[in-house]
């Protein structure tokens, strides 16, 4: 929500998710955690994505 909304106040973002939540969960691929202690025990101490930074590149090809 706060990404596709990024001026809503944080305050307003867990009203805009429950008024358009199917819409939500299907523009994400139905990625969802119920709080922060599933994501952090699904993500905490694994990579989830390639870092991306031009010092911690892994290519020899210029940074863009």
């Amino acid at each position: 929500v706060h990404h596709r909304l990024p001026s809503a106040p944080w305050y307003r973002l867990p009203h805009l998710y429950r008024d358009r939540r199917e819409e939500w969960q299907a523009m994400n691929g139905g990625y969802v955690f119920p709080n922060y202690l599933a994501l952090w025990r699904r993500w905490g101490l694994r990579v989830k994505e390639p870092v991306v930074h031009p010092v911690l590149r892994r290519d020899a090809g210029p940074a863009a």
